[in-house]
């Protein structure tokens, strides 16, 4: 897999990480328990932080998957509509 594919446009200088640093798409999408496609979004919003596997598979940093995993069990209903309606706008 070359660099930069599997996420966004614009994303091409994604990092390498180490295996143990890594978590596939699939897998943050299990741990989060939404679609692959969320995670898409979550990474084109800058919530999650996209890397490579040694091998150059697609994925996101465990740093920023456990990140979301804490923000979305302790943020405020508030939080979570002002955060909606900021990455409403970065899509528009």
């Amino acid at each position: 897999m070359t660099a930069g594919k599997g996420y966004p446009k614009g994303l091409l200088k994604v990092p390498t990480v180490t295996t143990d640093a890594w978590a596939s798409q699939h897998e943050a999408a299990r741990i989060l328990g939404v679609s692959v496609g969320k995670i898409g979004v979550l990474i084109a919003t800058d919530h999650l932080t996209p890397a490579h596997n040694p091998a150059g598979e697609a994925g996101v940093t465990r740093v920023s998957l456990f990140e979301e995993v804490d923000w979305r069990t302790t943020a405020t209903i508030s939080k979570k509509m002002r955060r909606l309606f900021k990455d409403s706008i970065k899509f528009m």
